[in-house]
């Protein structure tokens, strides 16, 4: 759900982060799937922090727009659901399966 992914992220926050925000944009590549190419985990890591900040603010419409920005560069292309199913599928992805 929602929270599991705030406090997933948080942790990672937490363990990776020294003095900015930003730091995790370059840092947390190499810890999601190797699968994806360098380039794309640079742009997974970037959504993925917003996406965390977005619910850290309670902007649940701007983190459904960044939800369908994950999905389109972590799974287009790669699976097959229909729109509806899309969103909540990427976050299983984003929550479950990012990090090996």
């Amino acid at each position: 759900d929602t929270y599991h992914f705030f406090k997933l992220f948080s942790l990672c926050q937490m363990f990776l982060e020294n003095k900015k925000e930003s730091e995790l944009d370059y840092k947390l590549p190499q810890f999601l799937d190797q699968r994806f190419s360098e380039e794309k985990r640079s742009k997974i890591s970037v959504v993925l922090r917003q996406m965390r900040n977005k619910i850290a603010h309670g902007d649940f419409i701007a983190f459904e727009q960044k939800a369908e920005e994950y999905a389109q560069i972590a799974m287009d292309g790669n699976y097959s659901f229909d729109y509806t199913e899309k969103i909540g599928y990427s976050l299983i992805l984003a929550v479950c399966y990012q990090m090996p």
